[in-house]
């Protein structure tokens, strides 16, 4: 009987391989969901966007046929994530428009852009036959 009751004090010391395994899984998902869910809304290409104190949530950019027209600092233009020249600009938006894509433009300019680079891509959206633009903005906090 006094032999029954005496616990060993050996430490038990073993990794469970299966828990490690799924903490991984786990982390290495939601890892992939959020990367493709930040290029998803933003085309694919980041912008350092102008902050405003009263942004309006514009859902019709989220669209996956929305017009969207980037603009990086050094004046390099991106229509749909996809690189673009800015003579190539009208061309492009015409054929988005001719397949289906609603009439709205929608332009992320980053907020160090120049203003020439901005005003061209709004005589070449104006020289497509575009008249709706909507400029995407920050809220700040």
């Amino acid at each position: 009987m006094l032999h029954a009751r005496f616990r060993s004090s050996r430490l038990v010391c073993r990794i469970d391989a299966s828990a490690l395994a799924a903490v991984f899984t786990v982390l290495a998902t939601s890892l992939l969901l959020l990367q493709s869910v930040i290029f998803t809304f933003h085309g694919g290409v980041p912008a350092q966007l102008p902050r405003v104190r009263n942004a309006i949530a514009l859902w019709g950019a989220q669209r996956e046929d929305a017009l969207l027209i980037t603009i990086y600092r050094d004046g390099q233009l991106f229509l749909d994530g996809h690189r673009v020249a800015p003579e190539e600009l009208t061309v492009g938006l015409r054929a988005r428009v001719h397949d289906g894509a609603p009439g709205k433009v929608y332009i992320r300019a980053d907020g160090r852009a120049r203003y020439s680079a901005v005003a061209s891509v709004l005589d070449g959206i104006h020289s497509a036959g575009l008249t709706h633009i909507a400029f995407l903005t920050e809220q700040s906090r």
